[in-house]
């Protein structure tokens, strides 16, 4: 079960300098020629800030966030200015809400994303699903 006293809670932020070398991987990876082609940073390589951010939440053990049975139910970004190599990111990660329906157990998950200034970059929340245990 999902721990809804842990409404709130924030981790330990994690830091990300935007490299070329890092973009142009992941951009290979994933298929995506905008960085080779233009020089923009996909808009998805958001994930790999937010997935570091994350981290800590899914292997809290007072969280309940089991990875045996968790499912991830959703995502979504809002951007407040693009990502630019160069960049050094700080992300955060909150427990912004726990419930549950029938036997599913609902964690959502805020990264807040910011700028070496402190200005935002982006956020994205990540709604994790759990089944209760038998």
């Amino acid at each position: 079960m999902v721990n809804s006293a842990l409404v709130g809670k924030s981790y330990q932020p994690s830091v990300h300098e935007v490299t070329a070398e890092a973009v142009e991987a992941f951009a290979q990876a994933v298929g995506d020629p905008c960085y080779s082609e233009r020089g923009e940073v996909p808009i998805t390589f958001g994930t790999v800030v937010a997935t570091d951010a994350l981290r800590p939440a899914l292997h809290d053990p007072e969280l309940g966030l089991d990875a045996t049975g968790r499912v991830h139910g959703g995502q979504e970004f809002e951007f407040n200015r693009p990502i630019r190599v160069g960049d050094r990111l700080t992300a955060i990660a909150h427990v912004e809400d726990v419930y549950k329906k029938r036997s599913l157990n609902f964690g959502v998950l805020r990264v807040e994303v910011h700028d070496r200034s402190g200005e935002p970059v982006f956020s994205v929340r990540s709604t994790m699903i759990v089944r209760d245990q038998q």
